[in-house]
């Protein structure tokens, strides 16, 4: 075996000293990082960490995609710090643990990339800097900038015993647990690794694994390079990359958890070719058990050995591995010690006879010393020198170890660990359920599945749909379960204690399984189903897709129905709102969904021509307003109002939607004082609670602006914030004092509620005047024409029609009203509302401006709208589209949009253009008599319509 030092850093410099040109790196369209490059950039880094006052052994965490940057920087901060990687995929709720538990000096991300990450570390006082890749310079090289820290500390490199990573490891009933390994326990690992696979200079490794993990940090990482190798960085897993790198770059072997295996067997056929030609001399199995089956096909297709190892974050990697290249390789095994010292020990501690059955031990100097926010050694995860890994098992005559469960309760999701308790929190975190618990289900390709089962409090009903969209906005998508009961009860001890590894025979699902129940399969009948199916095989990785199968069962949340609509719109260029994937569930209700919204991309959909638009159209009449307004329900209480002071002033901008609102408050929010959330949703409930009740189903998401407005005003994220509301709802606060809450946090900024949604009820607009003293009003306006354009487009109708009636009664009766009409008599009914409210607030309190205007001459227009709030007129009103953060233009997830207009950040500036773009477009005066009249008043022409119609007609 080659000679190693004492450090990684150490071995490649040696390396880098007695063979400088050695390439040490490759990734694809990059140059080549030889040994020499990579060991001088280590230090130029190492030397930029000690300017910013990061010292041996302070913690530095990583936010970074996979690729040669990641993986020198882990290398780099290593060699003169604590690294920390971080999966970049997760959401800001885990963020928010992680670094809290680890309290880094400093987070690296990646230059030009948005991550909740930067958000966090801001809040918890973390220095963040950027990592970016150098121009033209080799794969791996990148260039750290950020504000300069504190005098630099001593310049060493750091020494054996120093800290020298801290990884994340899931408990069983408690929070994860913080692992600290030194550089000691990293080339002990190394070492053991290198003689386990008998590694080599020659060798050349192809890295897959996310280096947030033990595995793609040092067997894929350090130990190649640690010998003299190459490691070929790849942009993460994937077929392509892991074909198009076996045939590129000639890697002799490569490492993958089963499931991986399962892929890449899986396209083999497709590749034929390569499989032919490959280069590798053997294969590497991880993380999770091996099916004997995938085993014996992989070994016969690729004809290399595949080499089944156990290890474990607390171990810096390998305990066991099957022998190789030499011994035997006994299936179901994973194999002899293979460094460390591994033994079998009953409840007490003592050793067990072969072939008996306990607890898996393990001693050596890979193990670490002892979980960081836990006892050191000889506390309860030891016995004496001997680390409890909390596996069953036992060991043959010939030291060959077998694995035959947990005494832990961690679900291993293909490789990826899931703690139960930790979705249990948050499904316990959703305000219909009393009761979770979580556990692991049989599964064929990833071993284990994530299965749960939850009891809705009393008088409460959930749908399964709205419980997986709750879960994805919370947790990574692997910890999200694919199997989801409601049930009456959970079944229990006498003492009243949860088992969960019996869960999954009380439930029914102790076989095989990794969906939910099915139903019977229906094949895709028509053009446009079958062209639904195959998108939601690729949005759900899923194959054999019947039109009755639901969604969310078969493992799709929020973020995969928004990878589905995404790619609907790309392929068939129509934008479909993700709320209809809750609405319409399987292919089958989701086809007749877009039959009845969106015909146009139904008939492209199965290659005809769309029918011509003959113009004729519903005309709007008296009757037909009357009706429209007596449908929208009114959502407060009737009766006499609670007596109670007054809250201080406030502004309200009312408006029909697709009016400018979102860009108003925008703009407004570029004032020191004022705060202007996205939509509140308040004033049109009497509690908070009724609040939440009428929001049902996929309306749910009108309830993120208030939560985003939270997050803001308490520098909270999105779960702490998410749990005051619900608290606030379970106890029924009044709006009232709510409003009060919030104007308490606000000090001296001024609130300024943008809810277009307040104007479908004069009663509503009424509690305005009852809530606040003094409350000032914008009238914004645009003319008709161009709201209606604008609504159109955006097929708003599907939103608006169950928020003014109520999901129920949508669900029950569809909107009866063309898009267009529906809209013009929206535009009326709203309008008529506002002035018929503001006939009786006197002149000084209400301020009238056009959408028109605020985009054609923003500034003057501004500063006349300051003049009227009594606020100084700031520049940065101007520019709407900066500060996203500040002015709550993002959304409350990083995936999630702001609730508003949808396209407001597909303009860079303020677009003068959009104010007649209708114009362009209307090729007829359609509007009723009762809208032109109302028009009339407002101060629009109807003249200009008819011209505008002209000129068209003329082109």
């Amino acid at each position: 075996m080659p000679t190693l030092f004492d450090t990684i850093h150490a071995s490649i410099a040696r390396h880098a000293d007695r063979v400088p040109a050695a390439v040490a790196m490759e990734a694809p369209g990059r140059r080549p990082l030889t040994f020499a490059r990579l060991r001088d950039h280590i230090l130029s880094t190492v030397a930029a960490l000690r300017h910013e006052g990061i010292g041996r052994g302070d913690c530095v965490a990583i936010v970074h995609p996979h690729g040669p940057e990641m993986a020198t920087a882990c290398l780099a901060v290593g060699a003169g710090a604590a690294v920390a990687p971080l999966n970049p995929e997760y959401r800001r709720a885990e963020f928010e643990f992680h670094l809290a538990s680890l309290a880094p000096k400093v987070l690296i991300v990646a230059a030009g990339r948005e991550s909740p990450a930067r958000d966090v570390a801001r809040a918890l006082s973390i220095r963040v800097l950027e990592a970016s890749p150098v121009d033209g310079a080799e794969a791996g090289i990148f260039r750290l900038s950020g504000a300069d820290g504190p005098a630099a500390a001593a310049a060493d490199l750091a020494q054996p015993d120093d800290l020298a990573l801290v990884l994340h490891t899931s408990g069983t009933t408690s929070l994860p647990k913080k692992v600290p390994l030194t550089q000691r326990n990293l080339i002990a690992s190394v070492r053991n690794l290198v003689a386990s696979l008998g590694l080599s200079p020659e060798d050349r490794c192809l890295h897959v694994l996310p280096m947030y993990h033990i595995g793609g940090l040092i067997d894929v990482l350090a130990a190649p390079l640690a010998v003299g190798g190459c490691v070929i960085c790849t942009p993460g897993f994937s077929v392509p990359a892991f074909y198009g790198g076996l045939d590129a770059s000639r890697p002799t072997w490569s490492q993958a958890v089963p499931t991986m295996l399962q892929e890449i067997l899986s396209y083999a056929d497709d590749h034929r070719d390569i499989v032919q030609r490959h280069a590798l001399r053997f294969m590497r199995s991880v993380s999770a058990p091996l099916p004997a089956p995938l085993l014996a096909a992989f070994e016969q297709r690729f004809r290399v050995p595949v080499v089944e190892i156990y290890g474990m974050t607390e171990t810096a990697g390998v305990i066991t591995s099957n022998p190789f290249p030499h011994g035997v390789r006994k299936p179901g095994s994973v194999g002899v010690a293979a460094g460390p010292e591994v033994a079998v020990v009953d409840e007490a501690g003592r050793a067990r006879a072969p072939m008996c059955a306990g607890e898996v031990v393990v001693r050596g100097d890979n193990v670490m010393r002892g979980y960081a926010n836990g006892s050191a050694g000889g506390g309860a995860e030891f016995f004496g020198p001997w680390f409890r890994t909390g596996d069953k098992g036992y060991l043959d005559g010939d030291g060959h170890l077998f694995l035959t469960g947990r005494l832990k309760e961690i679900i291993n999701r293909g490789g990826e660990k899931v703690s139960p308790r930790e979705v249990d929190d948050a499904l316990l975190a959703h305000p219909a359920i009393a009761e979770a618990a979580t556990f692991a289900v049989p599964h064929p390709t990833l071993g284990e599945e994530v299965a749960a089962v939850v009891v809705p409090k009393a008088g409460a009903t959930v749908a399964k749909g709205e419980l997986i969209e709750h879960l994805g906005a919370r947790l990574a998508y692997f910890k999200v379960p694919r199997i989801l009961h409601i049930v009456p009860s959970i079944p229990r001890t006498a003492g009243g204690k949860l088992q969960r590894h019996r869960l999954a025979a009380t439930f029914g699902l102790s076989g095989e399984t990794g969906a939910a129940a099915r139903p019977a399969y229906a094949a895709p009948g028509t053009p446009v189903e079958r062209a639904l199916v195959a998108l939601w095989e690729r949005a759900l990785g899923a194959g054999l897709i019947g039109v009755d199968d639901d969604f969310f069962d078969l493992g799709g949340d929020s973020l995969k129905a928004a990878s589905f609509v995404n790619q609907l719109e790309r392929d068939w260029g129509e934008t479909v709102y993700v709320t209809a994937v809750f609405d319409a569930p399987t292919v089958a209700r989701f086809d007749r969904y877009l039959r009845r919204h969106y015909p146009k991309l139904v008939a492209r959909m199965l290659g005809r021509e769309a029918s011509a638009d003959a113009g004729a159209r519903h005309r709007v009449g008296a009757d037909d307003v009357a009706g429209f307004a007596r449908s929208i329900a009114l959502t407060l209480r009737p009766g006499r109002m609670r007596d109670g002071p007054k809250n201080p002033p406030a502004v309200f901008i009312l408006s029909p939607p697709r009016s400018g609102s979102t860009l108003l408050r925008a703009m407004l929010g570029g004032s020191s004082a004022l705060f202007a959330p996205p939509e509140l949703y308040l004033l049109s409930f009497d509690t908070l609670a009724d609040r939440h009740a009428w929001f049902a189903g996929s309306q749910r998401f009108q309830l993120e602006g208030n939560t985003r407005a939270v997050m803001q005003l308490r520098n909270q994220g999105v779960d702490q914030a998410g749990a005051l509301i619900r608290d606030l709802e379970a106890q029924r606060l009044p709006v009232r004092d709510y409003y009060r809450l919030m104007q308490g946090w606000l000090g001296e900024r001024r609130l300024v509620d943008k809810t277009p949604y307040y104007a479908a009820r004069i009663e509503t607009l009424e509690r305005a005047e009852a809530y606040f003293d003094g409350p000032l009003y914008v009238h914004l306006l645009r003319h008709p024409h161009g709201m209606i354009r604008s609504l159109d487009e955006a097929k708003l109708d599907q939103l608006w029609y169950p928020r003014l009636v109520g999901v129920e009664e949508a669900a029950r009766t569809p909107c009866p009203w063309p898009r267009e009409a529906f809209a013009e008599m929206l535009w009326i009914v709203l309008h008529r509302n506002i002035l018929a409210f503001l006939e009786r607030v006197p002149q000084e309190r209400k301020f009238r401006i056009k959408f028109e205007d605020l985009v054609t001459a923003p500034a003057p227009a501004t500063v006349e709208l300051c003049r009227f709030l009594g606020v100084p007129f700031e520049p940065a009103m101007l520019d709407p589209q900066r500060d996203r953060r500040e002015r709550m233009t993002d959304g409350i997830h990083p995936e999630s949009r702001m609730i508003g207009d949808m396209k407001f950040h597909q303009h860079r500036t303020i677009d003068a253009a959009v104010a007649d773009r209708w114009k362009r477009e209307v090729r007829a005066d359609f509007l009723s008599d009762e809208a032109w009249a109302l028009a009339a008043t407002l101060g629009y022409d109807r003249a200009a319509a008819e011209s505008a119609e002209r000129t068209v007609l003329e082109i």
